[in-house]
């Protein structure tokens, strides 16, 4: 199989204890045939019987990288969790390498996907504004132009790409400070008072639980706004999340089996570097406040978990 454009930036996959969806990532993946994979698996819980099995099944998949490309494998020998086991993996890729794409285990991708990542993480790889490039787009809208990416504060874990220089400010164990729980700082990192009000509560709540205790995406999330950074989202989705179930999910919803462009390719670029306030309003509230806030959202939310149990792209 010949893929146009090599895929010369490292491509790291962590997971755990589901080889259904990582089988399915990984033949992704292979179709990309990145010339270098780092992988990292966490190792199973002592008192989860059936565990270790899994696990061992996850690494025999991983193993089989069938094309040519140098492979780096990380194996949890116990279980490190979630948290801690992305954000090593993450700076584990990022003591070799200027940028990398990463993968979990249960998002999927076209070739299309990798591509972009790629020439966004060439294209801006000095430019110290933007913290992170994502491949999934659950909001698209109208942009009023013909580029095919733009800038905004948001932009998702769920197949994302990023540099050394941005994950060096990462620190899972940060503390929010007292300053940032102010109006005046959430004023400036929001676009309306819900939208601040979320992240007051947000970061009070990780005041709370204290340092170390967040989530490594809610820790990042913080970084982000702390340092201004603005995002890259492609102007259509780019993934898709198959994971409906295992230790984090919480089975299926209507941003679970999104589809994706295969034949998307970057044409127009946008003229300079400029936050997209309306898609950021947007976006705040298609996906976040709406889930959150809004009765008939969380109804059709419960209807997909209660119908929608098909595992896509087999």
């Amino acid at each position: 199989m010949k893929v146009k454009n090599k895929i010369t930036v490292p491509v790291l996959l962590v997971g755990f204890n589901r080889p259904d969806t990582i089988q399915v990532v990984f033949n992704h993946i292979r179709e990309a045939m990145p010339e270098k994979l780092y992988v990292a698996i966490d190792g199973p819980r002592r008192d989860k019987e059936g565990e270790q099995n899994l696990v061992e099944q996850v690494k025999e998949i991983v193993k089989k990288a069938d094309w040519q490309c140098q492979t780096y494998y990380r194996f949890n020998d116990e279980n490190k969790g979630a948290e801690v086991t992305v954000s090593s993996a993450i700076s584990w890729v990022f003591e070799k390498e200027e940028y990398a794409i990463i993968m979990e285990d249960d998002i999927v991708a076209p070739v299309s996907f990798f591509r972009f990542m790629q020439e966004m993480l060439h294209r801006y790889k000095d430019d110290e504004r933007i913290g992170i490039v994502s491949g999934n787009n659950s909001t698209p809208m109208d942009l009023g132009n013909d580029d095919d990416y733009f800038f905004a504060k948001y932009g998702h874990s769920w197949g994302w790409g990023t540099w050394r220089r941005t994950w060096e400010k990462f620190d899972l164990n940060i503390e929010v400070k007292d300053e940032h729980l102010q109006k005046e700082f959430l004023r400036k990192i929001s676009n309306s008072k819900a939208e601040a009000k979320f992240y007051k509560k947000r970061y009070s709540n990780m005041k709370k639980r204290g340092a170390g205790n967040s989530t490594w995406d809610f820790a990042a999330n913080y970084i982000a706004r702390v340092n201004n950074f603005v995002n890259i989202v492609p102007r259509v989705n780019l993934t898709s999340n198959i994971g409906i179930y295992g230790l984090h999910a919480r089975g299926v919803s209507k941003h679970h089996y999104r589809e994706f462009d295969e034949n998307f390719e970057v044409k127009n670029h946008p003229s300079k570097v400029e936050c997209n306030v309306e898609y950021d309003k947007y976006h705040f509230i298609e996906h976040i406040y709406k889930n959150k806030h809004n009765l008939y959202h969380r109804v059709i939310n419960k209807v997909y978990r209660m119908l929608f149990s098909r595992n896509y792209y087999n």
